[in-house]
């Protein structure tokens, strides 16, 4: 199959105002990322470095196998560590989710990490991270990335939650979004998705807010058991916020 994609399709949706849909996958293997890829109306998929049983190898085989369906390939890492961000983008990333951003100092460290000099600290090696973006040479790879990669944090601790307009105001953090069930542990609750308690739910209107403020794009998870297509309507409605 040859490529169908120019830069990060997942980019152009949110920079048009287009609600962005995509799928988290979890299991190691190149023929779940092509079916999964090829179903009609995603953006994106998320493979899960954090929670998923997938190793280097096996992410390198799932973006392969999603970019060519004109799907944006995002890696969730297991943390923000600048060589962890360095596996995922030289593999082909679009983008990259990193959990658990507590304070402004590390978001900038993930955003620092994630782009080429002047605008991060971000080598160049890579032979073949321009693939994934249908692109036909490692110059045009460096002159683009910076403005093509996504970077998203995931604002799940009470102490992300309180330093949240620090956070949105780091530059190169493209989208925040809320994990919901670490946010709850964290401050001190057990998730009920059917009656989630009022201090979190004050938390993640406030984390929304202060985003919208900043002008950075919204993400969440989509639940079909409690609630799903109310939340399809918020984040549809959030993604032309910026």
């Amino acid at each position: 199959m040859g490529l169908n994609i120019d830069g990060s399709p997942l980019r152009k949706a949110l920079e048009s105002g287009r609600p962005a849909l995509g799928v988290q996958m979890v299991l190691p293997s190149a023929h779940v990322a092509r079916v999964i890829a090829g179903v009609p109306g995603l953006t994106y998929v998320t493979i899960d470095l954090e929670h998923g049983g997938l190793a280097d190898m096996e992410m390198q085989s799932a973006i392969n196998s999603i970019a060519p369906f004109g799907v944006s390939p995002l890696v969730r890492l297991p943390s923000g560590e600048p060589w962890l961000i360095k596996r995922a983008l030289d593999a082909g990333a679009h983008g990259i989710v990193i959990p658990l951003v507590s304070t402004p100092e590390e978001a900038a460290k993930i955003a620092a990490a994630a782009r080429f000099p002047p605008l991060g600290t971000r080598g160049f090696g890579s032979t073949f991270s321009r693939d994934a973006f249908g692109w036909s040479s490692d110059d045009e790879y460096r002159e683009k990335a910076n403005g093509e990669v996504i970077v998203a944090v995931l604002i799940e601790t009470r102490e992300g939650y309180e330093n949240i307009d620090d956070i949105v105001k780091t530059p190169g953090i493209d989208v925040v979004m809320i994990g919901e069930t670490d946010l709850c542990l964290s401050m001190g609750y057990n998730l009920d998705p059917y009656d989630p308690p009022k201090e979190v739910i004050e938390a993640t209107e406030r984390i929304s807010s202060s985003a919208k403020a900043a002008g950075k794009w919204q993400g969440g998870r989509i639940r079909p058991s409690s609630g799903g297509v109310k939340e399809l309507m918020r984040l549809k409605h959030l993604s032309k916020l910026r």
